[in-house]
């Protein structure tokens, strides 16, 4: 299969980083991300999961659980639109539970965590991440200062909760 014509080739170079060469998430012809995501999903999570590796290898670890934690969310968005049915959820509640803004309301829909409850876990894990970075808050409750995201061994858990439901999503 030629490649060249394709419009998820960004996000198939993206998810070798992720996966591996050897995943079948990365072989062009057991997915087509275009047909399944569309072109601007495609887009927007090969750019976000282009962000993790640049947080990585900078060693950002609260940028890297920022932006895993959207590239989550786009992922729930995904769900919503498409697997609405799974759900026992009209077409139209789909839609407008897809367009939601707070990722936590998202996760919280019981028909979402009914249906998918390990999606709903390795997400919720995800934003659970996100809170204790910086980007999201500088302080904790009690006003002291929020240490934010310090080693690469909670690093590689972030990476970890993000592959699954990238997994789930195809």
């Amino acid at each position: 299969m030629r490649l060249c014509n394709r419009q998820d080739l960004r996000l198939w170079e993206a998810l070798t980083w992720l996966f591996g060469d050897n995943s079948e998430l990365v072989d062009p012809n057991a997915y087509n991300y275009e047909t399944i995501f569309g072109i601007a999903r495609c887009n927007a999570i090969a750019e976000g999961v282009n962000k993790c590796r640049e947080s990585h290898e900078s060693r950002n670890w609260d940028a890297l659980a920022a932006t895993a934690d959207g590239i989550g969310q786009s992922i729930v968005r995904h769900f919503y639109m498409t697997r609405f049915a799974e759900m026992g959820l009209s077409e139209e509640k789909g839609q407008q539970l897809a367009e939601v803004a707070q990722l936590q309301n998202q996760l919280n829909v019981k028909e979402f965590g009914k249906t998918f409850p390990s999606l709903k876990t390795r997400l919720q894990t995800l934003h659970d991440f996100r809170q204790q970075t910086i980007t999201a808050h500088v302080e904790e409750t009690d006003g002291t200062p929020k240490a934010g995201i310090s080693d690469e061994h909670t690093a590689e858990a972030i990476l970890n909760c993000l592959r699954q439901p990238l997994q789930m999503a195809v």
